[in-house]
């Protein structure tokens, strides 16, 4: 079974039991890998996915991070206007909850976009060479989720997330 269809499988389960926080959960995490591997059309749509459904349980933190990884794939594709509207959106929702550190990383974006791509040398040390490690720490906790829902077998090496949804 390839990552993407443990995933799927996954996600019909969760919908299947009317489970919003896990499906955003579900949707967010799986995004992260998509950008990863570079397939940023599915990164996008799996970030709008998770984030609609964080918005609805009025969890507008997680919303907001999710808008921002939103907003850097968006760039990377080069669809500007999209990529501001999740910036905008991000910032809101920070404003709203009150969040000291997403209000100036969110007024930084612009600038930072413009000048570095999120992970290279140049960009290390920014809000965005953060950013991208926390999201890196994130796409290990799904590899977890994804071994606690179906366990590898004694014998398989467990796969890292990169792995796991290019399999």
């Amino acid at each position: 079974t390839s990552g993407r269809a443990l995933l799927s499988t996954t996600l019909a389960h969760l919908k299947a039991v009317d489970d919003l926080p896990a499906m955003a959960g579900l949707q967010t995490n799986w995004a992260i890998g998509e950008e990863r591997l570079g397939e940023l059309q599915q990164a996008a749509r799996l970030y709008e996915d998770g984030c609609a459904l964080l918005g609805l349980q009025r969890l507008q933190r997680f919303e907001a991070w999710g808008r921002l990884a939103l907003h850097d794939v968006c760039i990377a594709r080069g669809d500007e206007p999209r990529a501001q509207t999740a910036l905008q959106r991000a910032r809101a929702l920070f404003v709203a909850v009150g969040d000291a550190r997403g209000v100036p990383y969110t007024d930084a974006k612009p600038a930072l976009s413009a000048v570095k791509q999120p992970g290279t040398a140049a960009s290390r040390g920014t809000c965005s060479w953060s950013y991208h490690a926390l999201k890196s720490a994130s796409a290990a906790g799904i590899t977890f989720i994804a071994n606690i829902i179906s366990p590898p077998a004694p014998s398989t090496r467990v796969m890292s997330w990169p792995e796991l949804i290019s399999s």
